[in-house]
Formats: C-alpha cells, sequence, structure tokens
C-alpha cells in the first residue's frame, strides 16, 4: 500500500506555543536552529528522506533539549513512516513518549506507530500468500490496534482520534474477512504432487525436470547426514530431492520435497506437513530458480579452477590477492561470525551513505542467520549486521551497494524471482549506518 500524496496530511508543525519554549535562548541562536530546522524540513517535503533524516540528527546532537530537535524527532519518525519503515517508526516514537512523557504530541505519536502498523498489515493481508506473511500481518495489526487503543482511550478527544476509530474498525474488518477466505481454501491434495521415487534426487536430476514447475524447500544443513537423518525419520524419500549448493564460503544442502504444477498446490502440501516439518518453516520454491542457481554455482566454480590453473606457481597470500570490488576498504578487525559469514558493520560503516542495499531479512535468533545463509548461498554480496530493535539484539541481512535508484529496483526485482523473498526491499547505507551506530550506544 503507498503512502500518502499529500505528504504532510498527517505531518505536524510547529505551534506558536511550542516556539515559546525557544524563548531562553539568544537571537542567533534560535535563528541557527530555526533555519536548519527548516531547511531540513524542506528536504522532508521533496522527498528527501534519506538526507532529511540526517539532517534532522545534526540537529539533536548540537541542542537536544531545544524544541527544534524535539520536533526534529517526530519528524524523523514521520521521515521513516514515508520510507515505509514501520520498525522504525515505532522505535523512534518509543523513544520520544520515554524522554517527553508530557509533550502535547504524544497523542500524535500513537497515531503515527498506529497508522505505519496499520498500513503494514493491510499490505500484508492483501499480498501475503503464505503462512509466515499471514502471522506477520496478524502480529502488525494486532500492534496498530493497541496503539489506536493507547490513543482512543487515553486521549478521546485528540484530533486523531475520529480517524483512529474508523482505522480499527477497518483493520477489524479486514482480518475476520482473511480469516474466512482462509478457512475456506481446500484442504492439502497430494495427489496432483509429481513422485519422485527412491533415494533422494540430486542436482543432475533436477536440472532435467520442468522448470515451471514448484518445490518446497524443507530445511538446510551443511551436513548431508543431516538431510538424510531427516528423510528418514519422517519417511519422506519418495517425494524428496536434495539440492548441493558449493560456494566460496562453504557447501550446503537443502531438502526439497516433491514436483507440484503450480504455487497454491504447494503452499497446500506444505500447510499439511508434519509439526516437526513446518517448525523448519517450509516455503515455496520454483524450479526453474533452482536451475539457475545450480548453474550458476558451476559457472563459478569453473572459473575458479581455470582461474587456478593459469595461476602463477608462487604462493598467493592475503597481502598479494587481489580484493574483489565488493570487498575493497574491507577491515580487518571483524571478529563477529555467523553463517560462516563476518558481521560487516564496520565494512558497512565506510560505504558512500547515500547507496543502497537489498534488505533480505532481520531477526534475534543468530541460530536463524546461520540457516538463512546456508538457505541461501547469494555470495560475497550477502552480508549481515547487528543492530537493536526493542531493546534486544537484532540481525539484519542485506544483499548488494548500489549507488543508484535503478540499479537497486533491477537487483531487486532478480532477487526476489530467484530467492522468493517477495518483501525484500531497498535500505540506503544512511540508514543501515544509522541502526550501527544506535546498537554501538547502546551496547557501551
Amino acid at each position: 500500500m503507498g503512502r500518502p500524496s499529500k505528504s504532510r496530511t498527517i505531518a505536524i508543525t510547529f505551534s506558536s506555543l511550542a516556539l515559546c519554549g525557544a524563548l531562553w535562548m539568544s537571537p542567533l541562536q534560535a535563528a541557527d536552529l530555526s533555519s536548519r530546522y527548516q531547511n531540513a524540513k524542506a528536504e522532508l517535503d521533496k522527498g528527501e528522506f534519506d538526507l532529511a533524516i540526517g539532517q534532522f540528527r545534526e540537529l539533536q546532537k548540537d541542542d537536544a533539549t531545544s524544541p527544534y530537535a524535539i520536533q526534529a524527532q517526530l519528524e524523523i519518525a514521520y521521515a521513516y513512516y514515508r520510507m515505509g519503515d514501520s520498525e522504525q517508526v515505532v522505535a523512534t516514537l518509543k523513544e520520544f513518549r520515554q524522554q517527553h512523557s508530557d509533550h502535547p504530541h504524544i497523542p500524535y505519536s500513537h497515531y503515527l506507530a498506529g497508522l505505519s502498523l496499520y498500513e503494514d498489515a493491510l499490505r500484508l493481508i492483501e499480498n501475503s500468500s503464505t503462512k509466515e506473511g499471514r502471522i506477520r500481518a496478524k502480529v502488525s495489526a494486532q500492534q496498530a490496534l493497541t496503539y489506536f487503543s493507547r490513543l482512543i482511550n487515553d486521549f478521546p478527544k485528540s484530533k486523531y482520534a475520529a480517524d483512529a476509530r474508523v482505522k480499527t474498525t477497518q483493520l477489524l474488518e479486514k482480518m475476520v474477512l482473511a480469516q474466512m477466505e482462509q478457512r475456506a481454501e481446500p484442504q492439502a491434495v497430494t495427489s496432483n504432487v509429481v513422485p519422485v521415487k527412491g533415494v533422494a534426487k540430486d542436482n543432475e536430476w533436477l536440472l532435467q525436470q520442468r522448470g515451471d514447475q514448484f518445490t518446497l524447500q524443507l530445511m538446510s544443513s551443511p551436513r548431508k547426514q543431516e538431510i538424510h537423518r531427516v528423510i528418514a525419520e519422517h519417511n519422506l524419500p519418495e517425494h524428496s530431492m536434495i539440492q548441493h549448493s558449493k560456494t566460496a564460503g562453504g557447501e550446503a544442502f537443502h531438502l526439497l520435497y516433491g514436483l507440484y504444477p503450480n504455487k497454491s498446490l504447494a503452499m497446500e502440501v506444505g500447510a499439511g506437513l508434519p509439526p516437526a516439518i513446518l517448525a523448519t518453516r517450509p516455503w515455496v520454491r520454483e524450479i526453474s530458480a533452482v536451475q539457475t542457481e545450480i548453474r550458476q554455482q558451476r559457472i563459478e566454480l569453473a572459473k575458479q579452477q581455470l582461474s587456478s590453473k593459469t595461476a602463477q606457481p608462487q604462493a598467493v597470500t592475503a597481502e598479494t590477492r587481489p580484493a574483489s570490488r565488493a570487498q575493497q576498504s574491507q577491515p580487518g578487525n571483524i571478529t563477529s561470525s555467523l553463517g560462516g559469514k563476518t558481521d560487516a558493520s564496520d565494512w558497512l560503516m565506510q560505504q558512500p551513505a547515500g547507496n543502497l542495499a537489498i534488505q533480505l531479512t532481520g531477526m534475534a535468533d543468530p541460530a536463524r542467520v546461520d540457516r538463512f545463509f546456508a538457505e541461501h548461498p547469494l555470495g560475497e554480496e550477502l552480508r549481515h549486521f547487528k543492530a537493536q530493535r526493542h531493546d534486544q539484539a537484532w540481525y539484519s541481512v542485506i544483499y548488494g551497494n548500489y549507488d543508484n535508484k535503478q540499479a537497486a529496483l533491477a537487483a531487486l526485482s532478480e532477487l526476489k524471482q530467484k530467492t522468493g523473498i517477495n518483501d525484500a526491499w531497498l535500505r540506503s547505507y544512511r540508514h543501515i549506518q544509522d541502526a550501527i551506530r544506535n546498537s554501538r550506544i547502546q551496547d557501551n
């Protein structure tokens, strides 16, 4: 769901009362802060959200107690709302309420947090076709209703309360309709599954199949024995396939289950799998994407073998080996490692703030990060960094480093088709760097 075209329809501006708080400043100081605030606000109104956020943050650093800095915090939350980043909206407004619990704009903070989550929930309800997507929609909806409820109950005369009541009703209706549609879906049908008889099939077998079919990826592991254990334990050999991935970062084995003529049938079959298998959170993959991944990895391995054959016989050390473009300027003091990948925070902090990355996922559990990297062997451009969310460690996984939006959007479209991660989104390096800085401040 898009953001409002009238950008200031829900934004707030300084009132004359708020400006009175600046009377204790010298005229020169007040004029400087006012000018900087207006410049940042102008960037926000033009849609230059990252630039505006940076300018508002600089204003906050110079005088955190001024009314301009307090207003800047609300403008930052609004900028994140326009960017579609409900996580940052909620975190920014939570910090605002903690620091200014009696501020007259507390009702607005509840409304904007609820509105951001409300739009997330509607988008997920309308577009999510996976069980995980439906769960996320429900969580966002419940959080939105919580913020609207606080606004309606604690500030019933607020100018935002009426719209909060309307959106509460709309969201509840959407949730009920979505639940009814889900119950009306047909039960799992397995008769249309193309049998994969005997022992689990391998890469060669997968390359011979029709690319317009779908399969379920049940799990991944760096150990093939673990895949065979799961197959035997759940009696899965008839429909099982094992995709073998081998990259410079290591190897992984992916357990695939069944071939299906369409995505809907694959989802229905997935919903009927045993609870122990559902706990691994299986997901649908297109066979053509699996085949593309196998072929690309073979090409990369062939290139590496050719390079090693034509290389000079002298030893190549870390000092003499040329860095790839993705590794240039990467510092050597990164120590944290997940999924065979080092935490890229230091390297990310050195990149141009105006560049863009593709945010693939985020999670609190390091073990899930390991699993994500095993399931998606995307090479050197796949990175993770540690941030903070709701006062706990949060690990974000990103891909790529693009210096223009057109290239980033093209890569995003290709990556969605390749991985099946349909809720991936573009994230600026400035935004990433802010998250890393905030995490480091909290860690210290």
